[in-house]
């Protein structure tokens, strides 16, 4: 597991709607469909993925 720095959510306009430097983010709030998810872990390194709620 990575240790977490920081994560963002961003709708599919690439608009910032959630960011946490935590190590959750609660996604309860979201409308269903489709987002992207962007993680930094401690050393800088940025990870970006597909978040799907329904």
């Amino acid at each position: 597991m990575v240790a977490s720095k920081g994560a963002a959510i961003y709708n599919l306009s690439c608009k910032r709607i959630m960011g946490s430097t935590d190590n959750r983010l609660d996604v309860s709030s979201l409308s269903a469909g489709v987002y992207l998810i962007e993680l930094e872990n401690r050393s800088g390194e940025r990870f970006s993925m597909k978040l799907i709620k329904e």
